[in-house]
């Protein structure tokens, strides 16, 4: 067997800023890098990361771009929640839900959101939990009273003839 070797090709900075000009717009839709790279005439997805990490103003544009994009995904998750167009049919019973089209839609922002989620986690993740967990629940206290011959009720407010407690059952 002989070793194959593959020839890397250097892209000059007029080429990078061509495809940047077509990869930065793509970005800031919340088209995802790796789909964007995987198209014929596409630097690969690693060659713009090594752009990224050898060029501050590129890494700047990037990551501008990918702001924008998550932004364009959390609005495109308000569109599909709105829009109903399909999520009803009417036939000779009535009108219908087209339970299809809405496990669809449920199915289209749940996956934006986990990419939202995977790609800036700090903004878009599940928060984590930082407060202490919650105390255990305190007994339950009864207050048994026994009025003395003649006294009123009021008389007694506040203050316990009697006190028993009761440990909340598990």
């Amino acid at each position: 067997m002989t070793a194959m070797t593959t020839k890397r090709y250097k892209w000059t900075d007029e080429e990078k800023e061509a495809v940047l000009d077509l990869i930065l717009p793509r970005l800031s839709t919340g088209e995802p890098l790796a789909v964007i790279c995987r198209e014929e005439g596409m630097p690969g997805l690693s060659t713009v990361y090594d752009w990224r990490d050898q060029n501050e103003d590129i890494a700047g544009r990037i990551a501008r771009a990918r702001l924008e994009g998550e932004e364009a995904l959390a609005a495109e998750t308000l569109s599909i929640a709105d829009d109903a167009s399909t999520d009803f049919r009417h036939g000779p019973k009535g009108t219908l839900v087209e339970t299809d089209s809405v496990q669809r839609a449920k199915l289209r922002i749940h996956t934006r959101f986990q990419l939202l989620a995977r790609w800036n986690p700090d903004k878009w993740g599940e928060k984590a939990r930082t407060h202490a967990p919650a105390p255990p629940a305190a007994p339950q206290v009864l207050v048994v009273g026994i009025e003395p011959k003649g006294m009123r009720r009021e008389a007694l407010e506040g203050e316990a003839v009697a006190i028993r407690v009761l440990e909340k059952p598990d």
